[in-house]
């Protein structure tokens, strides 16, 4: 029997826990299909990423052992999230599409797995996008917003297929609410009624969100809840957090511990309700069947939150408090309908991430023929 290898390059080895979620959901789902293969990972933490997840980690950042893994795989992921942005820099686009070009000079099959895209706003950026992509052999989206903006991009030669995030091909059976009640009681949380908050910073938000968030939580405070600030990425989201906490009192909880990303998925399937601006709080909830409610800071946020029947209760760009403050109360108190009108999008989004497991393995057993 021949074993395949695929390397897998993303966000890895960065404390966010919504991407390590990603490369779980990946490494989970391609051995559902081919229970033999090897997978490999590119990381900023090699060691720490060993550790998690029980496979083999190189650094990202040495070129030549990015050569030598990708020569010696026999297939690269470029595996999920928003890997294509240059707003911040072009860094990023630079990177992944050095990462892609290098395989194709190798002749590697490349799938882009389960990809959000942009913002992307160079014209240089557009460009190699268009020149690197439409060489490569399956590229999977995970809303239908990032298909119509590679597509635009003039990504047009591989098939542009939308699926989902890979993090809700996770098992939710693995997930031990047990385990998420005992970090809770470690942190002097013993309310039946928990609401885990997700937030971050956004430097570009036109709304004083943190002011907003406060005072709309004070709201569900009021109703008997305790509210628990899980930060997804550590430690950038320990601030924030903090600043909303405070405003609180003694109803609320940060964990500002470092969590691996099954910590946080045993703290949500604990809770009765999460509230979430980092993407992967409201996957993972959804994934759990606990109850959301969205704010975006970004249109994958939006994206997202539509597909699964999750409200989007306002954003860094525009948001009422009123509207705010009665989508936290609505959901509170109609937990079993919110639960209820997540489900047939949640069953849909599980079978699209399988799916992308499936055309991947598919590939890479064609190229070993």
């Amino acid at each position: 029997m021949i074993v395949a290898t695929i390397l897998i390059a993303g966000y890895y080895g960065f404390n966010n826990a919504g991407d390590d979620a990603v490369l779980y959901g990946i490494i989970t789902s391609l051995r559902r299909f081919d229970p033999t293969v090897q997978c490999r990972v590119l990381s900023n933490q090699p060691r720490h990423t060993r550790a998690l997840f029980h496979i083999p980690a190189y650094d990202r950042w040495n070129p030549w052992i990015i050569f030598r893994q990708i020569k010696q795989a026999d297939m690269l992921v470029m595996g999920g999230g928003g890997l294509l942005q240059d707003v911040t820099s072009p860094r990023s686009i630079l990177y992944y599409l050095g990462v892609v070009q290098i395989a194709k000079w190798l002749k590697k099959p490349v799938v882009f797995y389960a990809q959000g895209f942009g913002p992307v706003q160079r014209p240089l950026s557009k460009w190699l996008i268009r020149r690197i992509l439409n060489d490569i052999d399956l590229i999977t989206v995970r809303d239908h917003g990032s298909r119509e903006d590679f597509v635009r991009t003039g990504v047009t030669r591989p098939p542009v297929l939308v699926t989902a995030d890979p993090a809700m091909a996770i098992d939710p059976s693995e997930v031990d609410g047990e385990a998420g009640r005992a970090v809770l009681a470690r942190h002097r949380v013993r309310s039946s009624r928990v609401a885990v908050v997700s937030v971050r910073e956004w430097p570009a938000s036109k709304v004083p969100y943190k002011k907003v968030f406060a005072r709309c939580l004070r709201r569900l405070v009021d109703r008997g809840w305790h509210i628990v600030f899980v930060p997804m990425q550590h430690p950038k989201d320990v601030a924030p957090s903090k600043e909303i906490a405070e405003q609180l009192g003694e109803h609320a909880t940060v964990i500002d511990a470092p969590l691996t990303f099954f910590d946080i998925m045993n703290i949500i399937k604990a809770s009765q309700m999460v509230v979430g601006m980092r993407l992967h709080s409201l996957i993972l909830a959804a994934l759990l069947s606990v109850p959301a409610v969205a704010f975006s800071y970004d249109q994958k946020i939006e994206r997202f939150a539509r597909r699964v029947g999750i409200p989007c209760a306002g954003s860094t760009d525009c948001v009422d408090e009123a509207a705010f403050c009665q989508t936290l109360v609505a959901c509170s108190e109609n937990l079993e309908e919110a639960r209820a009108a997540m489900k047939p999008g949640v069953e849909e989004m599980r079978r699209f991430a399988m799916e992308t497991a499936r055309r991947t393995i598919d590939i890479l057993h064609r190229r070993q023929r």
